[in-house]
């Protein structure tokens, strides 16, 4: 038995900027009852794991996260503008936040919040790193580098020092592609 469809009537952008909008979808249901959906219109997120094949480390970043008053240990990652290409957006993250540029895999992608945010979180894996004069680090970011094995990360992951949901699904895609 399929689940019946809700009808979109009508979408306003309540407010946006370079990287999302939020919006209202007025809809109805298959019964006629109508509502309001709100949610975040993106062109999605990305992850990037840089790995330095030749140590066997991970190159990871602890940043001041504003929401929640602390540290966060996390693999560099950012938004998507609207209509731009993830790859782009991955390479240019890689150098801005670490000062690396390398080869770019995409190893898989996720949904993060199917009810609130319509974008994809398509991850990458970053190899063959070579240092980047290309760097232009925003004000706002302040990055302390970690570098990592894999069972540290998992250890990490497992006392709660690596909570970001979003990292920790990128990592998921990344073991999965280094068969770690």
């Amino acid at each position: 038995m399929a689940l019946k469809q809700w009808k979109k009537i009508s979408t306003k952008i309540l407010s946006k900027n370079a990287w999302w909008e939020y919006r209202v979808d007025e809809f109805e249901l298959p019964g006629g009852k109508r509502g309001e959906y709100y949610y975040v219109h993106s062109g999605g997120n990305v992850a990037i794991i840089p790995f330095f094949e030749d140590s066997g480390k991970f190159l990871l970043q602890r940043q001041y996260r504003y929401l929640f008053k602390k540290e966060s240990l996390e693999f560099p990652a950012g938004w998507v503008p609207i209509g731009e290409d993830p790859a782009k957006i991955a390479r240019y993250e890689l150098i801005e936040e670490t000062g690396y540029d390398g080869d770019l895999t995409r190893v898989g992608c996720f949904k993060p919040m199917y009810g609130i945010f319509d974008g994809e979180y398509s991850v990458f894996v970053a190899k063959n790193l070579r240092h980047s004069d290309e760097r232009k680090k925003e004000d706002t970011e302040e990055f302390e580098k970690c570098l990592l094995t894999a069972s540290q990360i998992d250890q990490k992951i497992l006392a709660g020092q690596i909570d970001e949901s979003n990292m920790v699904a990128a990592w998921v895609f990344a073991k999965k592609y280094l068969k770690l």
